[in-house]
C-alpha cells in the first residue's frame, strides 16, 4: 500500500471545467410524491375556521399529513361567496375523487358532534399528496392538489451544488487520480483515495496494490483513515498533554467536514468506515461493479438508521 504527500498542480480552473459533478440523491428525493384521498368538509361560516381546526386536531389528528395546511380558501366564482374547505379525515379505500359522503356518517363519535354544526351536510373526497415534500419538485406537485407547507431547508434537484472554487480543486484531485490509475476498472482494494478539505490543494494520496490484497481489510480507504488517526493522535497529544488520559484521548471525529475523492466508488465496508469517520462528502470517478456502497448497489447516504448525513457526487467527464 503506497502513500505520498502531494498537492494539486495549480491548474484547477481548467481541471474543474473538465469534470461535471453529479449529485447522487437518495431515492426518496427522486421518487414522485405518493398521492391519496382525504375527506374534505366545507365550513358553513368562514369565521369558524379556528374553532373547527382546534376540534379536528383534537378528535381527528392527522400527523402523517402535517405537511399540508388543514384549511384552504375557495375563491368567489359564479356568484358564490368565498368559502373555506377543511381536511376532516383520510378517505376509505373504496372512495373516489369528488364523491360526496354524508358528514354524519363520518363524524359519529360524541366528541365529534360539534363539528356537525360547523360543516355542510356532505363531505367531498379530494386528492392530496401523502408524502412530506423534500424537494422543490415535491412542493410544486403537492401545491397543485392542496396548500402545502414549504419545508426548510428545501432541496432543489436542479441546483449544481458545488462552488466553482471547490470544483477546481476537486478537478485537480481527479486529474491526479486519473494519472495514477488510468481509466481501467479496479476493485476497491486497488482503489486510490484522497482525503482533503475540498478547498485546499494539499492532500494525502493513498494508492491500493494492483495485486491480490493480503487481507480483506487491506483497502486504501481504511489505510487513509488509519493514517489520519495516527496524525491526529500526534496533534492531540501535543495539545492535551496536560489533561488526564481519558480527556486527552477525546477529540473530534476523523473526517468532520472533509471530502474523500476516490478513483472508484467505495465498497460498502469502506463507505461505512467513512460514515463512522463523519466524512462530509464523497466524490468518486468510476462506479463500482457489484459492491458499491453509495450508488451501484446501496446508497448508504439514504439510510435513516445512520446518525450521520453526507453528500455524494459522481464525477463524470464533461461532453466535449
Amino acid at each position: 500500500m503506497a502513500a505520498e504527500k502531494t498537492e494539486s498542480n495549480g491548474n484547477g480552473a481548467h481541471a474543474g471545467r473538465r469534470w461535471q459533478f453529479v449529485r447522487i440523491w437518495p431515492g426518496e428525493y427522486l421518487s414522485p410524491a405518493e398521492e391519496g384521498l382525504v375527506l374534505v368538509g366545507t365550513l358553513k361560516k368562514a369565521q369558524d375556521i379556528g374553532k373547527s381546526v382546534a376540534l379536528l386536531n383534537r378528535v381527528q389528528p392527522l400527523p402523517a399529513l402535517r405537511h399540508l395546511k388543514r384549511v384552504r380558501h375557495v375563491g368567489e366564482s359564479l356568484g358564490q361567496k368565498r368559502t373555506a374547505e377543511i381536511i376532516v379525515s383520510r378517505a376509505a379505500a373504496d372512495h373516489s375523487v369528488d364523491q360526496e359522503v354524508p358528514t354524519h356518517l363520518v363524524l359519529t363519535a360524541s366528541e365529534e358532534s360539534p363539528l356537525l354544526e360547523l360543516l355542510q351536510p356532505a363531505l367531498i373526497v379530494r386528492r392530496v399528496s401523502l408524502t412530506r415534500p423534500l424537494t422543490q419538485q415535491h412542493v410544486t406537485a403537492s401545491q397543485r392538489l392542496w396548500p402545502t407547507i414549504t419545508p426548510n431547508p428545501l432541496v432543489c434537484l436542479d441546483t449544481h451544488g458545488l462552488p466553482a472554487a471547490e470544483e477546481a480543486v476537486l478537478g485537480d484531485f481527479l486529474e491526479l487520480l486519473t494519472e495514477e490509475d488510468g481509466e481501467g476498472g479496479r476493485t476497491c482494494a486497488g482503489n486510490s483515495v484522497i482525503i482533503a478539505d475540498g478547498r485546499s490543494a494539499h492532500c494525502s494520496l493513498i494508492r491500493g496494490a494492483k495485486s491480490v490484497p493480503a487481507s480483506p481489510l487491506d483497502h486504501p480507504v481504511l489505510h487513509a483513515l488509519g493514517m489520519m488517526a495516527a496524525s491526529q493522535r500526534q496533534s492531540v497529544k501535543k495539545e492535551k498533554a496536560a489533561l488526564p488520559a481519558e480527556e486527552g484521548d477525546a477529540g473530534s471525529y476523523l473526517c468532520t467536514g472533509l471530502t474523500a475523492v476516490l478513483a472508484r466508488e467505495p465498497c460498502i465496508m469502506c463507505a461505512m468506515a467513512l460514515v463512522h469517520g463523519r466524512i462530509g462528502r464523497i466524490v468518486f470517478r468510476q462506479a463500482g461493479a457489484g459492491d458499491g456502497g453509495v450508488l451501484s448497489v446501496y446508497k448508504l447516504q439514504a439510510l435513516k438508521q445512520l446518525n450521520h448525513r453526507f453528500t455524494v457526487f459522481h464525477a463524470q467527464p464533461r461532453p466535449s
